[in-house]
């Protein structure tokens, strides 16, 4: 069995992409990751992509909500990772919806 605290920040991330960049930023998806695992509050993370290539899906946990602000205002996102991420939405060659959620329900097998 699986604990779910519900006092978790869960920040969602659908980027929306074409399919010939899709490689590169899930590159930087995992890059991210590995950025976001050494801040304070983090929990987890998990990337996933769609099957046509076209989205990527990323969410992460963190204990607090602004636990998960602060990791995307640390030096190490807002450095060489951060700005090539930003340069790949400015470009048009991808488009980001964040959110942050709390958890409402979790349902598990039995």
């Amino acid at each position: 069995m699986v604990a779910i605290d519900p006092r978790l920040t869960t920040v969602a991330i659908h980027i929306t992409v074409d399919p010939r960049n899709v490689d590169e930023l899930v590159r930087m998806a995992r890059e991210t990751m590995r950025i976001f695992k050494e801040q304070p509050g983090f929990v987890s993370a998990v990337l996933h992509r769609s099957d046509d290539g076209t989205s990527v899906l990323q969410y992460l946990q963190w204990r607090s909500r602004e636990d998960g602000l602060a990791a995307m205002s640390s030096p190490e996102w807002q450095g060489e990772a951060g700005q090539r991420f930003l340069e790949l939405l400015e470009s048009g060659r991808a488009s980001v919806r964040p959110h942050f959620y709390e958890v409402v329900e979790t349902v598990e097998a039995t």
